[in-house]
């Protein structure tokens, strides 16, 4: 058998896919979260399907009102929180449990 080197794989999460974390975190349907971070309901569905996405100050907008209403970070929304190459969201992501979103198991989230 041969050794051979396998390159690290690190899955890229999307906006939708950080959307979808935040509202399945938070515990509320895709029509209350899009009411409560001030969207219309089929633009959210739509986000969160990786369909359509709001852009530039819509985008920015909406990480702010986020940031204010769960307090998830808008960088992590943004998609600008680099985790440590080694860190808790160095793979797939950090486990969903329970619904839970305390600082040590999700680093996107701000510390009350």
């Amino acid at each position: 058998m041969t050794s051979q080197t396998v390159d690290r794989y690190v899955p890229e999460w999307t906006l939708a896919d950080r959307l979808r974390r935040i509202r399945r975190d938070t515990g509320k349907s895709q029509v209350d979260f899009a009411v409560s971070v001030g969207a219309g309901p089929k633009a959210y569905a739509s986000w969160e399907a990786d369909r359509n996405s709001p852009r530039g100050p819509e985008l920015v907008a909406l990480a702010k009102r986020i940031e204010l209403a769960y307090g998830v970070s808008a960088a992590w929304t943004l998609g600008l929180h680099v985790p440590p190459k080694d860190g808790p969201d160095s793979g797939a992501g950090v486990p969903v449990t329970g619904g839970s979103m305390d600082t040590h198991r999700y680093p996107h989230r701000r510390a009350a």
